[in-house]
Order: structure tokens, then sequence, then C-alpha cells
């Protein structure tokens, strides 16, 4: 059988694969088919329960009955069936359009006096919906069931209890009431035990929490104030010791000095800004142009240079008598130097001052020497402005 297994080729799995999914296939129509064919050729219905409560808090059992053909389903009777018994709630005839619903509400009140009033066990119930046709539609009513379930125990406890106060009222117990009595007297002074230690161990545990809340509230307290005592005290000694080391004067004056700097900054900016501007101003004069300039205004005249110097060797004779002016003569060689000329004229006005005015105060002593004295020194210096001035004497 294996090797038969073996020797089959591929196109043999792929057959038998496309046969078995055709098959499938067919058998998913054919109940796809019968369904279409139930609802389209009989009167299929749909039931559902649901359980609702009102304003009023009264509950409330629904029943919704679906139409799920494609023709109208004319319902007869809605009800609960037990085994073979059957009870109607509701007798209905009515015509439902189809794909429509229809929806019987039945207050729960009446179906606990049908399913477990007067009942010692409680039997599950089913319900049921029935068209013209007699065709009749189950559910199991699970909702139903475990609603009415716990109402049935509820109330055999209440008549549990009822009948146990009556017991106890009369004194008529039973064996186990007694049984539990006796085992409740010999027990109760363990349970007085129990019950004392249970009340002083909670006393006392509610003591000590007031004196925990208690003392938690103090510690509160007092570390509130020890804070605010901390804070007054910082405070005091850093009032002290700004007092004592001067703190505030030394701000102010830190202040002031910083002011100070500012302004010495703004004012050396100002400087720098001005120098800058002037020394621009300096390097921008042409010096080519300016020597040019004074040359056109004064030009060079060797004859009145002359003239000049030989005027000025007789000036000068009587004033330097030991000095020979022998640095006169090489003064021809340079007489382009044109700086000193404001410098010869003052000393040439002050000597025809002093040949004219000899009868002067204290002061007469003094001014020849002086004059003397820049006349010898100043052409040993300058053998240049001799010239100059001569040309200026003529202009």
């Amino acid at each position: 059988m294996v090797e038969w297994i073996k020797q089959l080729t591929p196109e043999f799995y792929i057959i038998v694969g496309f046969l078995i999914v055709l098959f499938i296939l067919l058998i998913i129509q054919i109940i796809r088919l019968t369904l279409v064919a139930r609802r389209l050729g009989t009167q299929d219905f749909k039931i559902i329960e649901a359980i609702s409560k009102n304003d009023e808090g009264e509950y409330f059992l629904s029943i919704t009955v679906s139409n799920q053909a494609f023709s109208t389903n004319n319902l007869n009777d809605i009800g609960f069936k037990n085994k073979d018994v059957i009870h109607v709630l509701s007798k209905v005839n009515r015509l439902i359009p189809p794909r429509n619903k229809h929806v019987e509400s039945l207050p729960m009140s009446h179906i606990e006096s049908i399913t477990i009033e007067g009942k010692k066990k409680y039997k599950k119930v089913k319900i049921y919906a029935e068209n013209d046709l007699g065709d009749k539609k189950l559910i199991k009513a699970k909702v139903t069931n475990n609603y009415l379930k716990r109402r049935f125990k509820d109330g055999r406890k209440a008549e549990k209890l009822a009948a146990k106060e009556q017991r106890f009222a009369t004194g008529n117990y039973n064996f186990w009431e007694r049984m539990g009595l006796i085992f409740r007297l010999f027990g109760r002074p363990v349970y007085k035990l129990f019950k004392k230690m249970t009340r002083k161990t909670n006393n006392a545990l509610r003591e000590n929490e007031v004196r925990r809340q208690q003392k938690a509230e103090h510690d509160k307290i007092e570390n509130e104030l020890n804070i605010t005592a901390a804070k007054a005290r910082s405070i005091k000694i850093a009032e002290e010791s700004k007092r004592f080391n001067k703190t505030r004067e030394t701000e102010l004056e830190l202040l002031k000095q910083q002011k100070l700097l500012e302004i010495e900054k703004l004012k050396q900016a100002e400087y720098d800004k001005a120098f800058a501007a002037k020394k621009a101003k300096i390097e921008a004069i042409n010096v080519e142009k300016e020597v040019e300039k004074h040359f056109k205004a004064n030009p060079i005249d060797y004859d009145k240079i002359d003239v000049s110097i030989k005027e000025t060797e007789v000036k000068e004779e009587p004033i330097k008598e030991e000095k020979p002016a022998e640095p006169k003569k090489e003064t021809k060689a340079a007489p382009k130097k044109t700086e000193p000329k404001k410098e010869e004229k003052p000393a040439a006005k002050e000597e025809k001052k002093t040949e004219e005015k000899p009868a002067a105060p204290k002061k007469e002593p003094a001014k020849p020497k002086t004059e003397k004295k820049e006349a010898a020194e100043k052409p040993k210096k300058e053998e240049a402005p001799k010239p100059k001035n001569t040309g200026n004497k003529a202009k």
C-alpha cells in the first residue's frame, strides 16, 4: 500500500484535491439553497428574549418574534413549554409582515406566579411561538430561567428564615438547632473572652491612634515653630552681619564705581573717536601740495635775501661784539627752510624797542641779556630763517 502511494504521480494529487474542494463547495451551496428555500417556501421566524425594567422598578419579560421569511407570517400565540406541558402567555393573532417583528411585554410578577410560586422545586421552561399553520419555534430561554431560578432561591431562603424565626419564637427547635444552641452554650465563655479581648484590643488601638494623631499634630506645630524661629534667627544674623561688614555701604560704593567706570569708558570712547577723527584729518594733508602752495605765496628772491642779510649784520654788530658772524654766509646754501619765520620777527622788534627805549625801569638789564642770548643761539641752531625774514620784510 505504501509503495502504491509512493508511485502516485503529482497529477493524481492535484485532481483529488480539486475534487475535494469542489465537493465542499457543493455542500455549502446546497446548505445555502435549503436556507433560502425554507425562508421563501415556509414561514420562518426567530424568537429573542430580554428582561427590562421601567421607571417604577417593575420588571418585564420582552419576547421579540421576528419574521425572517419573505412572506407574511400569522402569529397566533406565545407561551411557556415545560416538557409536554404548554402554558399560553398571550394570544396574539397578528400578521407579521415579511422582514418585520412583533414585541410582546409580559410582567415578571405574572411569570413568577405561573412558574415559581407554590413550587417546591424549580423546573426550567422554554419559550415558544406558534403560527397559524401550527409550526412552533422553541428557545431555551436562558435569561428567563436564570432570573426565575434566582428569584426561586431567594423565596426559599425567605421562607426558611421566617419558619426559623417562628420556631425560635415558640421554642420548637429541630435537632440541628438544638445542637447549635448547646455548642453555643458551651462556647459562650470563650466567645465572651474573645469578644472582650477584641474590644480591649480595639480600644487600645483606638487610643493609640488618637495619641498618634495628637502627637503628629503636636510635632507639626513644633516643627513649624522651629522653622519660624530659625528663619527669624537667620534674618537677625544676616542683618547683624550686614551692619558689621558694611555690606550695604560696600554695595553702594560698588554701584557708584561701576557707574564711574561706565562714564570713563564713554569718555574714553569719545576721546578715541575725536583723536581718530583728528588723526585722519591730519593724515589727509598732502605735504607736497602744502609746500607748493607756500612757495607760490612766498617765492624765493636771492637779491632780497642778500640785502636783508647785510642789513641784519649791520644791526647785530653792536650786540655781538665778540662773536663773528661767520655762520651767516653759510646760510645761502639752505634758504628753503620756512619754519622759523615767526621766531625772528619778535627778536628784531625787541632789539628796536630796546634801542629806542634805553631808559626803562628795573627790568632793563634783563631784556638785553635775553635778546642777546636769543640772537646768539638761534642763528647757530637754525641758519635758514634769516633769508625768510628778509623776504617777508620786503614784501
